[in-house]
């Protein structure tokens, strides 16, 4: 009765079986997942080894510590401040300004003592290029013009380094540059 055993045919008809629907992956899904999460996090490990550069520290024996690039940090030291006058809209108006200028580390202390050498020329100077601005000069983003102009002024006035030729006055910052009517 090897007959007996057999399972009776779908109901559908025909000799041949369905497959079976199962709701889990099959390996081949697994695997492809799996590599594609192993190669994001070779990727992201290699670009983290690649860009992550630590400092050299004093502490840490047989590295020396580069300090030059320390010297070479923009500083800011102050121009001038005071109230500057400007008459060109008809009537006088003072400009309560703050003037600092960006300096290098290495140089800072040779620019602060120019600047103190000549604190009563640079006042005059700063002055005057208020005085004679134009109005719609004190209207404009970041003041640039301004700034452009008290630059050379300074790039005239306090020369560049005699040894580098390298410029002391990295930059002119207008911090306040408020006017109002004097009378």
């Amino acid at each position: 009765m090897p007959d007996a055993k057999k399972k009776p045919a779908p109901a559908g008809g025909g000799g041949a079986a369905a497959p079976a629907v199962t709701s889990r992956p099959t390996k081949k899904i697994l695997i492809g997942v799996a590599l594609v999460v192993l190669l994001e996090i070779a990727t992201i490990a290699t670009v983290a080894v690649l860009t992550n550069k630590p400092e050299a520290s004093a502490d840490m024996p047989g590295f020396a510590a580069d300090k030059s690039h320390e010297l070479d940090k923009i500083k800011e030291v102050l121009l001038t401040e005071g109230r500057f006058p400007n008459n060109l809209r008809g009537i006088t108006y003072l400009y309560d300004t703050q003037i600092r200028v960006e300096v290098k580390q290495k140089n800072v202390e040779r620019v602060e003592a120019r600047i103190a050498d000549l604190e009563g020329r640079l006042m005059m100077n700063v002055g005057t290029i208020i005085g004679q601005a134009e109005p719609r000069l004190f209207e404009e983003p970041h003041y640039v013009t301004l700034r452009r102009q008290i630059e050379q002024m300074l790039r005239d006035v306090i020369k560049p380094d005699i040894e580098t030729n390298e410029t002391l006055i990295e930059g002119v910052l207008i911090v306040e540059l408020v006017g109002f009517p004097s009378g």
